[in-house]
């Protein structure tokens, strides 16, 4: 008889088995793992591609993408929108004074004054630097007015770690059918500057015909 044959004769069937269940549990745990951290990963990464690194908001890109859906849909159901687009005051004062790592501080605290006090169904975004923006689907320009305004209250009133009190100018504009995206975009804008060039601190509309 072969000698590996006649060492397999003596394996008795109830210890092959257990032996082939627990490599088939082996195997199974292992691409689980593998496929949870994997899916992970594409979450981390799909993370990265949407989120502000620093204060977890919307990044710019992010926004533009949600404006032009909130867009279409305003269009399509014929509904208000309007955009806010919020400036922090004096913000380079903070950072000379006090340095870049206070100045993250505070924008991240001021990012989550903007999160907590913002409706479930506003899109709050980093637009850039010291420059946030609030996207408000369903809301006229009244209604973001009373939005804003709760937002510089909030925010004036509020003590920010080293700094105590900072304040903010915003900036409102509706969205026109007729417009394009870069015409909300740049009404508002304008509406901040004038808010700024008023003495900042200010909620500023822009509803002009252009």
């Amino acid at each position: 008889m072969i000698p590996v044959l006649a060492a397999y004769e003596s394996i008795e069937l109830d210890e092959i088995i257990p032996l082939f269940f627990f490599i088939t549990l082996s195997i199974g745990y292992f691409a689980l793992r593998r496929w949870k951290e994997g899916k992970e990963l594409i979450k981390t990464l799909k993370e990265m591609a949407t989120l502000d690194p620093l204060t977890t908001l919307f990044n710019r890109r992010k926004i533009e993408t949600e404006l032009a859906r909130s867009i279409k849909y305003s269009e399509r159901f014929k509904q208000a929108l309007s955009i806010v687009i919020i400036d922090i005051d004096h913000f380079k004062q903070v950072n000379d004074k006090h340095g870049h790592d206070i100045g993250d501080v505070v924008l991240i605290e001021f990012s989550n004054l903007l999160t907590l006090h913002c409706r479930d169904t506003d899109i709050v975004g980093r637009w850039g630097g010291e420059e946030f923006i609030i996207v408000a689907p369903q809301t006229n320009i009244f209604e973001t007015y009373d939005l804003a305004e709760r937002i510089r209250s909030h925010v004036e009133k509020h003590l920010f770690p080293e700094v105590n009190s900072i304040t903010c100018s915003l900036g409102i504009a509706a969205y026109r059918a007729d417009h394009q995206i870069e015409d909300t975009i740049r009404r508002a804008d304008k509406a901040l500057y004038q808010a700024k060039n008023e003495g900042r601190n200010k909620v500023q509309t822009f509803e002009e015909e252009e």
